[in-house]
């Protein structure tokens, strides 16, 4: 079983290894506030490590000023779900034997699914509290994002034929 670390850092932090990423070939939105990436330990162990670029979770640039996002919880529980419960499972999966990573078009598929139904049950929980009103509306307000974005790479698949099932038949 790999190891499993959630690193925190900035996304200046995070540059050299987006550079080194994007330069074999992998696809990170400029817009991302986290990634996930498979890292060989000490004895060629697999690490499976999840980077939270906490400048773009907590806070939003305009104009080149920062100020504090209001919906930095969402988006925090947001990237959790898609790094953990889509990308991590993924990784897991592959290097377990059970799944191949065929490409990651398809494996961002399933991370943005995973995170939508992440956060679909986090809303759930929230219910009718009046209390959770607010983070309620930013979790609506972030599906509508992921699955914006998850409709995206649905139709990257289709242009490059790793999709053969319509849209309308996905989440």
């Amino acid at each position: 079983m790999p190891d499993f670390f959630i690193e925190v850092g900035t996304s200046a932090e995070f540059q050299g290894f987006i550079s080194i990423a994007k330069s074999q070939g992998h696809l990170i939105s400029p817009t991302a506030d986290a990634f996930t990436a498979l890292v060989e330990g000490p004895n060629r162990k697999p690490i499976i490590l999840v980077r939270l670029m906490w400048d773009r979770i907590m806070f939003a640039e305009e104009n080149g000023l920062y100020s504090e996002r209001p919906d930095a919880f969402s988006r925090l529980l947001t990237a959790l779900g898609h790094e953990i419960y889509g990308n991590v499972r993924t990784f897991h999966s592959a290097i377990s034997g059970s799944v191949r990573l065929s490409s990651q078009i398809s494996s961002e598929i399933a991370a943005f699914r995973a995170g939508i139904d992440f956060i679909d049950r986090a809303i759930e929980k929230i219910g009718d509290d009046p209390a959770l009103k607010k983070t309620a509306i930013d979790l609506q307000n972030a599906r509508g994002r992921e699955s914006r974005d998850l409709a995206t790479w649905q139709d990257l698949a289709k242009c490059t034929g790793l999709l053969s099932t319509p849209k309308s038949e996905l989440h």
